[in-house]
């Protein structure tokens, strides 16, 4: 069913097929192996490039040498660190080394991240750089919407504003008992130790965020929210004419 889903151009459809076959324990050991590469191609078409490093790896340990899987690992590996979490950017064409380099030093200079940088100066826009970090830390993006925002969640509550823009993150709702953490870099250890232990909550989801909107998040809910701070909800509106 994968297979046929791939000849008809429907990469995603044919993950969630590859994705259960990965699973069956009634695969030869060539079947297994056959599935695994053929999953690690579609993960790397679709961007999702640390599922595929991860099945390369699956691929690496049963047979180093099979269809040259431990070599396409290395430079796959590679070339994910080499650009991190703009690597989605890079391999769409939407962004080249040089013009990562380049924002990365007017980042440096103005003293402002580099997603602001690609965002206001190269041309990138929201949902490309946000599916770049969803990808890279493996899990959802969100962006502050001024008109979806709720209200604030109840464990804000006694926690000092100082805590929240020192840690770059902020809880954003709370669904069925799991707490929605906004953070600007869901691999930082330290920061995610110390939300756990300042911030009261059965379960934690930790998802990525703009620096940019995760401080719009805590102006909100701390009602420091500015005239300046809606400018880029009025940006993202659209005049059409009237016939």
């Amino acid at each position: 069913i994968a297979e046929a889903y791939l000849r008809l151009d429907m990469p995603f459809d044919a993950l969630e097929h590859l994705e259960k076959a990965a699973l069956s324990k009634d695969l030869s050991g060539k079947e297994r192996l056959d599935c695994l590469y053929l999953l690690s191609l579609t993960y790397e078409q679709t961007g999702s490039v640390v599922k595929a490093i991860e099945a390369l790896k699956e691929i690496v340990k049963i047979d180093p040498l099979f269809r040259n899987a431990a070599q396409h690992l290395k430079d796959l590996t590679q070339t994910a660190r080499k650009f991190g979490r703009f690597y989605y950017l890079v391999k769409e064409g939407l962004l080249t080394e040089e013009q990562l380099e380049q924002a990365k030093e007017i980042a440096r200079s103005v003293k402002k991240s580099i997603e602001e940088i690609l965002l206001t100066r190269f041309g990138i826009d929201k949902a490309s750089l946000g599916k770049s970090l969803a990808e890279y830390y493996r899990t959802e993006f969100v962006e502050f919407n001024e008109l979806e925002v709720g209200t604030p969640p109840a464990c804000i509550k006694g926690i000092k504003e100082h805590f929240f823009r020192s840690n770059n993150c902020i809880p954003i709702k709370e669904e069925k008992g799991t707490l929605y953490v906004a953070i600007d870099n869901p691999n930082d250890l330290i920061k995610i130790d110390n939300i756990r232990r300042t911030i009261k909550a059965k379960k934690f989801k930790f998802v990525v965020a703009f620096k940019e909107d995760i401080d719009k998040f805590i102006n909100f809910f701390f009602d420091k929210y500015t005239i300046s701070d809606q400018e880029d909800v009025f940006d993202q509106l659209e005049v059409e004419e009237e016939e």
